[in-house]
């Protein structure tokens, strides 16, 4: 039987063409799409050995059957591993490829059995002879390498389809498609045994995936030319997996961000275009340089290379404060900031890193005049706390179930509690807990700010309405006011709806505004906050002193209470001219008639000295934590 070598023939120029774009274009070569080199050059090479044994094959016997039988073990040798490879790497693209040493063993075990049955088979003539009359032969076991391979186009599948979350729609398809190319061609060449399709389907399926899945186009930021962020996070991930160290080298320079917004389009995207060419040529394509912020690069380097280039590009980016970038006709410098974060000791995982880059704008500002920052300038786990504040405030909000505590709020007149402020705390996965002002921080970034106010307001009026007995006592209950609330003009109609809801009386309703919204809404507040204290609600003006408020705009503002922040109560009670100034303002909104109360007291040495400076409410830990609803209530009954 005479062997057609046309198709292998195009199967070897098609890996020509595939190793060259792959190299030359620089495309996927990191993260999940690392491997695709291997398989890529296992077709190649599986190709040659192909077109090498099928034409020593037809020269049978004419030639010796040695070359035949050398050239088709290489073959096979490299054509059973390209399943296996296939495998490793739709596997680990999708995140699915086993941790466990044990798991990983078993995932070879084919593939080796595979490699074991070729290498041993000019002994065993399990696979394939050449026989006595010089004639090449298919031996009894032959079978069991279409077999072997058959798992893993097995496991392939079963991946693609019990695991889809794992891929991408469109990167599903092209693995898919990637997959059945050499089945289908498996299958045509067993209906005619002389046209050689296995490796021309398997180097078409390889250019198919550089095509698709390995494309670096849609991994690439348009402005830079460099990998962008999202890619960034996906080597980052891969890197984690490997549970072996590396370094991520992050380049800020706050000046090239701020040149956005000063200089025009075209001349700032020109500038960015060198800057991130210079920082490629500089890390090589090793490092896989990315975008990852507005000035910002993040670069990743192996502890596995012979020489450890980081120190040497950091100087060198450094050194770029003296360097001029010309943008048109201007000439502009670009001084940098490095930080170095050795992983997995200064980092432990993704949210670290990403903590750190999220954080950098922010640490130069306060630390100008460093050049190069560890991980002790920045609050590593910043963004895991967020995203756990963050989850747990959906959880609250599906369920309806905020966790509402209430602390009580002392008058100095009658010497016991006579309000309660509500405050709002949430309960994260890692038993840890969130306070009001980050719960309400989160809140507003994910736009639930109001619906989580509603939810509060419902819940408070609800308890207030059903111990009303228990709470005789108390004159109101003290609720923050979000800013996102009063956005709303109609608001005041749904707080006078909730409270007819629950029946909850509104003379005993009091609601917390702060400076910031003070000063944001203006008239348009004070017109609702005048129609709400018709209605019997009052206001306190909570956090005084936190921020710059204008007294003149508070002249209009129906206020009855001013809650003196604790970050100016405190520090004024500690010498003669910070008393002086508190008295002062005391007297001031004495005199407009409004009650004043201190926040965060928590000796009785301080409640002593602000009810000598005419306080008339003092509220922290000296009186009482904050407690649940039914805590506060059995305390109350207690005295």
């Amino acid at each position: 039987m005479k062997y057609i070598l046309d198709f292998d023939i195009a199967a070897v120029c098609i890996s020509c063409i595939t190793l060259f774009l792959f190299y030359e274009r620089k495309q996927r070569r990191f993260g999940p799409g690392e491997s695709y080199g291997r398989i890529a050059w296992t077709v190649l090479l599986s190709s040659v050995f192909s077109a090498a044994s099928s034409y020593f094959a037809n020269a049978l016997p004419g030639t010796s059957g040695a070359a035949t039988m050398a050239t088709v073990t290489l073959f096979y040798l490299f054509h059973n591993s390209i399943a296996f490879f296939a495998a490793v790497y739709i596997l680990n693209y999708g995140g699915l490829l086993p941790v466990k040493k044990t798991m990983r063993v078993l995932l070879a075990l084919p593939w080796a059995i595979a490699i074991a049955a070729v290498a041993s088979n000019p002994i065993t003539r399990l696979i394939s002879y050449v026989d006595s009359a010089n004639v090449y032969r298919r031996g009894p076991l032959f079978f069991i390498l279409y077999l072997l391979s058959t798992l893993y186009f097995l496991i392939i599948i079963a991946a693609l389809f019990f695991k889809r979350s794992h891929y991408r729609k469109s990167h599903q398809r092209a693995f898919l498609a990637a997959a059945l190319a050499p089945v289908l061609a498996a299958l045509i060449q067993g209906f005619n045994r002389g046209l050689m399709l296995e490796c021309f389907g398997a180097s078409v399926s390889a250019l198919l995936a550089l095509i698709t899945i390995q494309n670096a186009s849609e991994l690439m930021d348009g402005q830079s030319g460099l990998y962008h962020r999202e890619s960034f996070i996906e080597f980052l991930a891969g890197a984690f997996k490997k549970k072996e160290p590396f370094t991520v080298l992050i380049a800020h320079s706050p000046e090239l961000a701020d040149l956005q917004g000063s200089l025009e389009m075209q001349n700032y995207r020109a500038l960015v275009a060198q800057v991130s060419k210079w920082m490629f040529q500089a890390s090589g394509a090793g490092a896989a340089p990315s975008w990852v912020g507005t000035g910002v690069f993040g670069l990743l380097f192996s502890r596995r290379l012979k020489s450890n280039p980081v120190g040497d590009l950091a100087l060198k980016i450094l050194d770029l404060a003296d360097a001029s970038w010309s943008v048109g006709s201007l000439h502009v410098k670009v001084p940098f900031k490095v930080t170095i974060l050795q992983c997995p000791e200064d980092a432990a995982d993704i949210s670290d890193v990403v903590d750190c880059i999220d954080q950098i704008a922010e640490v130069a500002r306060h630390s100008a005049h460093k050049k190069i920052y560890t991980k002790f300038d920045f609050s590593v786990g910043k963004h895991k706390r967020s995203s756990a504040v963050a989850a747990a405030l959906e959880r609250c909000l599906e369920r309806e179930s905020p966790e509402l505590f209430y602390q009580p709020v002392y008058s100095i007149a009658r010497s016991k509690p006579f309000a309660l402020e509500v405050l709002l705390g949430l309960s994260l996965v890692n038993n840890e807990q969130a306070f009001q002002s980050e719960v309400l921080s989160t809140a507003e970034k994910m736009g639930v700010s109001r619906q989580l106010t509603e939810l509060t307001l419902k819940k408070a009026f609800e308890w207030h309405a059903a111990n009303k007995q228990e709470l005789a006592g108390i004159d109101q209950l003290q609720l923050r006011l979000v800013s996102s609330m009063c956005l709303d003009l109609d608001w005041p109609r749904t707080v006078l709806k909730t409270a007819a809801d629950a029946r909850m009386d509104l003379s005993k309703v009091c609601f917390e505004i702060t400076e910031t919204t003070v000063s944001r809404f203006g008239n348009d507040l004070a017109m609702n906050m005048e129609l709400l204290t018709g209605k019997g609600v009052s206001f306190a003006l909570d956090d005084f002193g936190s921020g710059y408020t204008n007294l003149v705009k508070l002249a209009p503002m129906p206020f009855s209470i001013i809650k003196f922040d604790k970050k100016i109560i405190q520090p004024g009670l500690q010498s003669n001219k910070g008393r002086q100034l508190l008295e002062g303002m005391v007297d001031i909104f004495k005199r407009r008639e409004c009650a004043v109360a201190a926040e965060g007291v928590e000796t009785e040495a301080q409640a002593g000295m602000l009810a000598l400076m005419n306080f008339d409410h003092l509220q922290g830990y000296l009186f009482g934590k904050p407690m649940s609803g039914q805590r506060i209530v059995e305390a109350l009954k207690n005295g």
